[in-house]
Protein backbone atom coordinates (compact mmCIF):
# COMPACT_ATOMS: atom_id res chain seq x y z
CA UNK A 1 0.00 0.00 0.00
CA UNK A 2 1.42 3.26 -0.91
CA UNK A 3 1.48 6.76 0.93
CA UNK A 4 0.82 10.04 -1.30
CA UNK A 5 2.55 13.44 -0.03
CA UNK A 6 3.14 16.47 -1.72
CA UNK A 7 6.25 16.77 -3.31
CA UNK A 8 8.79 20.18 -3.21
CA UNK A 9 8.19 20.36 -6.77
CA UNK A 10 4.17 20.36 -5.77
CA UNK A 11 3.48 16.93 -7.22
CA UNK A 12 3.15 14.01 -5.29
CA UNK A 13 6.00 11.28 -3.67
CA UNK A 14 5.27 7.40 -3.23
CA UNK A 15 6.41 6.54 0.15
CA UNK A 16 6.02 3.00 0.94
CA UNK A 17 3.64 2.17 4.23
CA UNK A 18 6.86 0.32 5.46
CA UNK A 19 9.11 3.57 5.29
CA UNK A 20 6.41 5.66 6.92
CA UNK A 21 6.07 3.38 9.82
CA UNK A 22 9.58 3.13 10.54
CA UNK A 23 10.33 6.85 10.33
CA UNK A 24 7.09 7.42 13.07
CA UNK A 25 8.79 4.18 15.50
CA UNK A 26 12.45 6.03 15.05
CA UNK A 27 10.72 9.33 15.90
CA UNK A 28 8.88 8.07 19.27
CA UNK A 29 11.95 6.31 19.90
CA UNK A 30 13.76 9.43 19.84
CA UNK A 31 11.57 11.42 21.42
CA UNK A 32 11.70 8.83 24.75
CA UNK A 33 15.49 8.48 24.50
CA UNK A 34 15.77 12.34 24.74
CA UNK A 35 13.40 12.66 27.53
CA UNK A 36 15.12 9.66 29.58
CA UNK A 37 18.41 11.41 28.86
CA UNK A 38 16.30 14.71 30.22
CA UNK A 39 15.15 12.89 33.72
CA UNK A 40 18.72 11.40 34.11
CA UNK A 41 21.13 14.68 33.64
CA UNK A 42 18.07 16.55 35.99
CA UNK A 43 18.78 14.02 38.75
CA UNK A 44 22.14 13.87 38.00
CA UNK A 45 22.37 17.85 38.18
CA UNK A 46 19.94 18.10 41.58
CA UNK A 47 21.49 20.50 43.96
CA UNK A 48 23.02 19.22 47.45
CA UNK A 49 20.93 20.48 50.70
CA UNK A 50 19.55 20.13 53.57
CA UNK A 51 16.43 17.69 52.68
CA UNK A 52 18.77 15.35 50.07
CA UNK A 53 22.60 15.54 51.41
CA UNK A 54 23.20 11.86 52.59
CA UNK A 55 21.41 10.07 49.42
CA UNK A 56 24.92 11.20 47.88
CA UNK A 57 27.03 10.05 50.56
CA UNK A 58 28.62 6.52 49.76
CA UNK A 59 26.61 4.02 50.95
CA UNK A 60 28.87 1.18 52.36
CA UNK A 61 30.45 3.67 55.19
CA UNK A 62 29.23 3.28 58.53
CA UNK A 63 27.48 6.06 59.90
CA UNK A 64 30.17 6.95 62.21
CA UNK A 65 32.11 7.83 59.05
CA UNK A 66 30.00 10.19 58.29
CA UNK A 67 30.04 14.27 59.57
CA UNK A 68 26.62 15.18 60.47
CA UNK A 69 24.71 17.89 61.87
CA UNK A 70 22.94 17.46 65.44
CA UNK A 71 20.26 19.02 67.08
CA UNK A 72 20.49 19.50 71.31
CA UNK A 73 17.23 19.44 73.13
CA UNK A 74 15.67 19.28 69.72
CA UNK A 75 11.89 19.73 70.98
CA UNK A 76 12.45 22.75 72.36
CA UNK A 77 10.76 25.11 69.75
CA UNK A 78 8.10 25.84 72.07
CA UNK A 79 8.30 25.60 75.55
CA UNK A 80 6.94 27.31 78.99
CA UNK A 81 9.96 30.09 80.37
CA UNK A 82 11.96 29.57 76.86
CA UNK A 83 13.90 32.48 77.59
CA UNK A 84 15.88 29.42 79.94
CA UNK A 85 14.78 26.01 78.49
CA UNK A 86 14.61 26.72 75.06
CA UNK A 87 17.41 25.98 72.76
CA UNK A 88 15.88 25.73 69.23
CA UNK A 89 14.04 28.02 67.12
CA UNK A 90 13.22 25.55 64.26
CA UNK A 91 10.87 22.67 65.21
CA UNK A 92 12.20 19.22 64.51
CA UNK A 93 10.89 18.74 61.34
CA UNK A 94 12.53 22.43 59.85
CA UNK A 95 15.76 21.00 61.64
CA UNK A 96 15.64 17.63 59.46
CA UNK A 97 15.24 19.60 56.16
CA UNK A 98 17.82 21.94 57.25
CA UNK A 99 20.15 19.16 57.46
CA UNK A 100 20.36 17.97 60.70
CA UNK A 101 20.24 14.19 61.21
CA UNK A 102 20.75 13.61 65.19
CA UNK A 103 18.17 14.06 67.16
CA UNK A 104 18.73 14.47 71.22
CA UNK A 105 15.03 14.07 72.36
CA UNK A 106 14.66 13.78 76.05
CA UNK A 107 11.19 12.09 77.22
CA UNK A 108 8.98 11.25 80.21
CA UNK A 109 5.92 9.31 81.15
CA UNK A 110 2.90 11.65 81.93
CA UNK A 111 -0.10 9.69 82.57
CA UNK A 112 -0.88 7.55 79.05
CA UNK A 113 1.26 9.87 77.53
CA UNK A 114 5.30 9.92 76.36
CA UNK A 115 6.02 13.76 76.48
CA UNK A 116 8.58 15.90 75.41
CA UNK A 117 10.66 17.49 77.94
CA UNK A 118 13.38 19.80 78.79
CA UNK A 119 14.31 18.75 82.34
CA UNK A 120 11.29 19.40 84.36
CA UNK A 121 9.33 21.58 81.33
CA UNK A 122 7.11 20.02 79.33
CA UNK A 123 7.98 21.16 75.14
CA UNK A 124 4.96 22.67 73.73
CA UNK A 125 3.58 22.57 69.89
CA UNK A 126 2.78 26.23 69.71
CA UNK A 127 3.35 29.31 70.77
CA UNK A 128 0.77 30.98 73.35
CA UNK A 129 -1.64 30.93 76.23
CA UNK A 130 -2.69 26.69 76.78
CA UNK A 131 -0.47 25.25 74.19
CA UNK A 132 -0.57 21.69 73.42
CA UNK A 133 2.32 19.43 74.61
CA UNK A 134 4.50 17.86 72.51
CA UNK A 135 4.85 14.11 72.58
CA UNK A 136 7.14 10.95 70.92
CA UNK A 137 4.46 10.61 68.72
CA UNK A 138 4.63 13.95 67.25
CA UNK A 139 8.40 13.83 66.85
CA UNK A 140 8.16 10.30 65.54
CA UNK A 141 5.77 11.28 63.09
CA UNK A 142 7.58 14.48 61.91
CA UNK A 143 10.66 11.64 61.46
CA UNK A 144 8.70 9.12 59.36
CA UNK A 145 7.29 12.00 56.96
CA UNK A 146 11.01 13.20 56.30
CA UNK A 147 12.24 9.91 55.53
CA UNK A 148 9.09 9.10 53.51
CA UNK A 149 10.06 12.09 51.56
CA UNK A 150 13.49 11.16 51.33
CA UNK A 151 14.49 7.98 51.74
CA UNK A 152 18.09 8.18 51.01
CA UNK A 153 18.33 9.95 54.17
CA UNK A 154 18.80 8.62 57.82
CA UNK A 155 17.90 9.49 61.12
CA UNK A 156 19.70 9.03 64.37
CA UNK A 157 17.30 9.14 67.16
CA UNK A 158 19.13 9.74 70.57
CA UNK A 159 16.08 8.53 73.45
CA UNK A 160 17.06 9.91 76.95
CA UNK A 161 15.34 9.06 79.70
CA UNK A 162 14.86 12.73 81.35
CA UNK A 163 13.36 11.23 84.62
CA UNK A 164 15.58 8.67 86.47
CA UNK A 165 12.49 7.19 88.42
CA UNK A 166 10.75 5.50 85.51
CA UNK A 167 13.55 2.96 84.82
CA UNK A 168 12.42 0.48 82.26
CA UNK A 169 8.92 1.89 82.03
CA UNK A 170 9.38 4.73 79.25
CA UNK A 171 11.47 2.63 76.75
CA UNK A 172 9.13 -0.17 77.15
CA UNK A 173 6.23 2.06 76.88
CA UNK A 174 8.38 3.75 73.97
CA UNK A 175 8.76 0.64 72.13
CA UNK A 176 5.05 -0.89 72.22
CA UNK A 177 3.27 2.86 71.07
CA UNK A 178 5.99 3.79 68.72
CA UNK A 179 8.57 1.29 67.08
CA UNK A 180 6.29 -2.25 67.22
CA UNK A 181 3.40 -0.79 65.21
CA UNK A 182 6.28 0.08 62.51
CA UNK A 183 9.15 -2.00 62.97
CA UNK A 184 9.99 -1.25 59.50
CA UNK A 185 11.00 2.42 60.01
CA UNK A 186 13.61 1.34 62.54
CA UNK A 187 17.13 -0.05 63.03
CA UNK A 188 17.33 -1.72 66.12
CA UNK A 189 20.39 -3.46 66.23
CA UNK A 190 23.03 -2.79 68.90
CA UNK A 191 25.55 -2.69 66.10
CA UNK A 192 26.78 -0.04 64.44
CA UNK A 193 25.39 -0.27 60.59
CA UNK A 194 26.47 1.00 57.61
CA UNK A 195 24.60 3.91 55.74
CA UNK A 196 23.32 1.65 52.80
CA UNK A 197 21.33 -0.33 55.86
CA UNK A 198 19.82 2.27 57.46
CA UNK A 199 18.29 4.34 54.23
CA UNK A 200 15.04 5.86 55.05
CA UNK A 201 14.89 4.40 58.70
CA UNK A 202 15.66 5.84 62.26
CA UNK A 203 18.42 4.37 64.05
CA UNK A 204 17.68 3.94 67.68
CA UNK A 205 20.32 5.09 69.98
CA UNK A 206 19.35 4.32 73.05
CA UNK A 207 20.05 6.23 76.25
CA UNK A 208 17.56 4.89 78.76
CA UNK A 209 17.16 2.14 80.85
CA UNK A 210 15.21 -1.16 78.93
CA UNK A 211 13.81 -4.51 79.98
CA UNK A 212 16.79 -6.94 80.05
CA UNK A 213 13.80 -10.15 80.08
CA UNK A 214 12.37 -8.41 76.86
CA UNK A 215 14.97 -6.35 75.12
CA UNK A 216 18.29 -7.68 73.50
CA UNK A 217 21.24 -6.81 70.88
CA UNK A 218 18.07 -7.75 68.56
CA UNK A 219 16.02 -5.62 69.39
CA UNK A 220 16.90 -2.68 71.72
CA UNK A 221 18.54 -0.13 69.84
CA UNK A 222 22.56 0.75 69.91
CA UNK A 223 23.03 0.54 73.90
CA UNK A 224 24.48 4.17 74.75
CA UNK A 225 23.31 3.62 78.52
CA UNK A 226 27.29 4.61 79.20
CA UNK A 227 26.48 8.18 77.54
CA UNK A 228 28.29 10.30 79.71
CA UNK A 229 27.22 13.94 81.03
CA UNK A 230 30.58 15.91 81.86
CA UNK A 231 30.18 18.79 84.15
CA UNK A 232 33.95 19.64 85.01
CA UNK A 233 35.16 22.76 83.50
CA UNK A 234 37.88 21.25 82.41
CA UNK A 235 38.34 22.16 78.33
CA UNK A 236 40.26 18.79 77.24
CA UNK A 237 37.85 16.47 79.15
CA UNK A 238 36.84 14.24 76.56
CA UNK A 239 35.51 11.10 77.72
CA UNK A 240 35.84 7.33 75.57
CA UNK A 241 33.04 5.23 76.86
CA UNK A 242 31.97 1.65 75.62
CA UNK A 243 29.01 0.77 73.54
CA UNK A 244 28.29 -2.69 75.44
CA UNK A 245 26.92 -5.74 73.94
CA UNK A 246 24.03 -7.60 76.33
CA UNK A 247 25.41 -10.22 77.04
CA UNK A 248 29.29 -9.97 77.18
CA UNK A 249 31.65 -7.96 74.83
CA UNK A 250 31.25 -4.05 72.91
CA UNK A 251 30.35 -3.29 69.99
CA UNK A 252 31.95 0.20 69.32
CA UNK A 253 32.36 3.63 71.57
CA UNK A 254 31.60 6.87 71.93
CA UNK A 255 33.98 9.71 72.30
CA UNK A 256 31.96 12.46 73.79
CA UNK A 257 32.76 16.35 74.31
CA UNK A 258 29.43 17.39 76.57
CA UNK A 259 30.79 19.60 78.61
CA UNK A 260 28.01 22.21 79.17
CA UNK A 261 29.23 23.94 82.29
CA UNK A 262 32.01 25.70 80.28
CA UNK A 263 31.47 28.80 78.90
CA UNK A 264 32.41 31.77 76.71
CA UNK A 265 35.59 31.53 74.51
CA UNK A 266 36.91 28.28 77.21
CA UNK A 267 34.11 26.46 75.40
CA UNK A 268 34.63 27.31 71.65
CA UNK A 269 38.60 26.56 72.69
CA UNK A 270 37.00 23.04 74.04
CA UNK A 271 35.00 22.54 70.30
CA UNK A 272 38.05 23.08 68.40
CA UNK A 273 40.57 20.89 71.00
CA UNK A 274 37.93 18.19 70.20
CA UNK A 275 37.76 18.46 66.56
CA UNK A 276 41.87 17.81 66.41
CA UNK A 277 42.01 15.87 68.82
CA UNK A 278 42.71 12.58 66.37
CA UNK A 279 38.98 11.25 66.08
CA UNK A 280 38.29 7.56 64.48
CA UNK A 281 35.70 6.65 61.83
CA UNK A 282 34.94 3.91 63.68
CA UNK A 283 33.47 5.56 66.78
CA UNK A 284 30.65 7.81 67.35
CA UNK A 285 32.28 10.93 67.71
CA UNK A 286 29.97 13.44 69.46
CA UNK A 287 30.64 17.37 70.39
CA UNK A 288 28.19 18.83 71.81
CA UNK A 289 28.59 22.76 71.46
CA UNK A 290 26.41 24.03 73.82
CA UNK A 291 26.56 25.63 77.06
CA UNK A 292 24.87 25.89 80.30
CA UNK A 293 25.96 28.94 82.28
CA UNK A 294 25.03 32.37 83.86
CA UNK A 295 23.79 33.25 80.27
CA UNK A 296 20.71 31.84 78.42
CA UNK A 297 20.92 29.25 75.74
CA UNK A 298 20.27 31.92 72.77
CA UNK A 299 23.10 34.28 74.34
CA UNK A 300 25.57 31.28 74.89
CA UNK A 301 24.78 29.89 71.12
CA UNK A 302 24.84 33.39 69.68
CA UNK A 303 28.50 33.17 70.49
CA UNK A 304 29.15 29.77 69.62
CA UNK A 305 27.32 29.44 66.48
CA UNK A 306 29.38 32.58 64.98
CA UNK A 307 32.11 31.06 65.91
CA UNK A 308 31.32 27.48 64.12
CA UNK A 309 30.17 30.11 61.07
CA UNK A 310 33.63 30.91 60.74
CA UNK A 311 35.41 28.10 61.70
CA UNK A 312 37.82 26.42 58.78
CA UNK A 313 36.34 23.12 58.52
CA UNK A 314 38.16 21.05 55.47
CA UNK A 315 36.69 18.76 53.50
CA UNK A 316 37.48 15.48 54.31
CA UNK A 317 38.80 15.63 58.16
CA UNK A 318 36.27 13.66 60.66
CA UNK A 319 34.83 16.14 62.85
CA UNK A 320 31.49 13.60 64.00
CA UNK A 321 28.59 14.19 65.13
CA UNK A 322 28.16 18.09 65.80
CA UNK A 323 25.70 18.73 67.92
CA UNK A 324 24.17 22.33 68.06
CA UNK A 325 21.63 24.67 70.07
CA UNK A 326 19.79 26.77 67.48
CA UNK A 327 20.66 25.01 64.53
CA UNK A 328 20.27 26.98 61.07
CA UNK A 329 20.29 26.25 57.64
CA UNK A 330 23.64 27.53 57.19
CA UNK A 331 25.41 25.94 60.08
CA UNK A 332 23.96 22.64 59.09
CA UNK A 333 25.84 23.17 55.31
CA UNK A 334 28.80 23.94 56.32
CA UNK A 335 29.02 20.69 58.44
CA UNK A 336 27.72 18.35 56.41
CA UNK A 337 29.42 19.63 53.27
CA UNK A 338 32.95 18.40 54.92
CA UNK A 339 31.86 14.77 53.58
CA UNK A 340 32.36 15.91 50.26
CA UNK A 341 35.62 13.56 49.36
CA UNK A 342 32.66 10.53 50.07
CA UNK A 343 29.22 12.06 48.25
CA UNK A 344 29.79 9.55 45.22
CA UNK A 345 26.37 9.15 44.32
CA UNK A 346 24.08 11.42 42.76
CA UNK A 347 21.90 12.85 45.10
CA UNK A 348 18.32 12.45 45.44
CA UNK A 349 15.85 16.07 43.90
CA UNK A 350 14.07 17.03 46.94
CA UNK A 351 12.27 19.86 47.64
CA UNK A 352 11.97 21.79 51.11
CA UNK A 353 7.96 22.76 51.99
CA UNK A 354 6.91 25.96 53.35
CA UNK A 355 6.89 26.04 57.44
CA UNK A 356 5.00 28.79 59.11
CA UNK A 357 4.75 29.27 63.26
CA UNK A 358 2.08 27.47 64.79
CA UNK A 359 -0.14 29.54 67.39
CA UNK A 360 -2.13 29.08 70.36
CA UNK A 361 -4.32 31.72 72.19
CA UNK A 362 -2.42 34.88 71.99
CA UNK A 363 0.03 33.08 70.40
CA UNK A 364 1.30 36.12 67.96
CA UNK A 365 1.81 38.38 71.19
CA UNK A 366 3.93 35.97 73.21
CA UNK A 367 6.08 35.98 69.86
CA UNK A 368 6.48 39.50 69.83
CA UNK A 369 7.40 39.34 73.51
CA UNK A 370 9.22 36.75 73.15
CA UNK A 371 11.64 37.79 70.09
CA UNK A 372 12.11 41.36 71.84
CA UNK A 373 13.27 40.14 75.16
CA UNK A 374 15.70 37.39 73.47
CA UNK A 375 17.33 40.88 71.33
CA UNK A 376 17.65 42.72 74.87
CA UNK A 377 19.06 39.76 76.05
CA UNK A 378 21.44 38.30 73.98
CA UNK A 379 23.77 40.79 75.06
CA UNK A 380 24.49 39.56 77.98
Amino acid sequence: MLVLTASPAGGCKKIKRGDYMKKTLAFILAFIILTLSAVYVSAADADINGANWMSSVDGSLPVTAINMPGSHDCATQYIYASLFARTQSLSVLQQLYSGVRYLDVRLKVSGENILAVHSFLNCKKSIGLFPENLTAKDIVSDCRNFLEQNPGETVLFLLKQEDTKEDAELFSKFYDELIAPCPGLWYLENRIPNLDEVRGKIVLLRAADADSARFDDSNGGLNFENYPYIESTDIDDFRIVSIKKRERGVVGYMYVQDSYMVEGTKKTETIANFFDSGLLKCDFNICCTNAHNKKSPYANAKEINTFLSSYEFKEGKTYGIVVMDFVTKELCERIYMTNSPVMTNSPNAAETPKFSESYAFLGELFEIIRDFILKIIAVY
